[in-house]
């Protein structure tokens, strides 16, 4: 099974019409993340230390500091990682680069 027959029977299997339209897959670092929220703010772009460890992926201490997130919820950064490619499955010519501030928990 190929990447595209990954993502589609997975998202027929947990097909809910309350998930918003703007939550996709993306390919980080050879391995898939589902229901990634896409967002061209200029917030900083985050993702958990729990997903950071099942990729693979490892952070500096650099930048550590609390964030205000959702709810108005202290957060605690952990560390940066810098320079992640992040690759759109549905349209793998879509990509770009960012810098991600690792939270502990989201």
């Amino acid at each position: 099974m190929d990447d595209l027959d990954e993502i589609i029977a997975s998202v027929q299997s947990s097909y809910n019409p309350k998930n918003p339209p703007f939550y996709v897959s993306m390919k980080i670092m050879d391995k898939i993340s589902h229901c990634c929220l896409i967002d061209g703010g200029s917030g900083p772009n985050v993702i958990s230390k729990k997903i950071m460890e099942e990729i693979g992926l490892s952070c500096t201490n650099e930048n550590t500091r609390n964030m205000l997130a959702f709810k108005k919820q202290r957060q605690s950064i952990i560390g940066k990682i810098k320079d992640v490619t992040l690759v759109m499955c549905s349209h793998p010519e879509i990509r770009t680069t960012c810098n991600l501030q690792v939270m502990d928990e989201c």
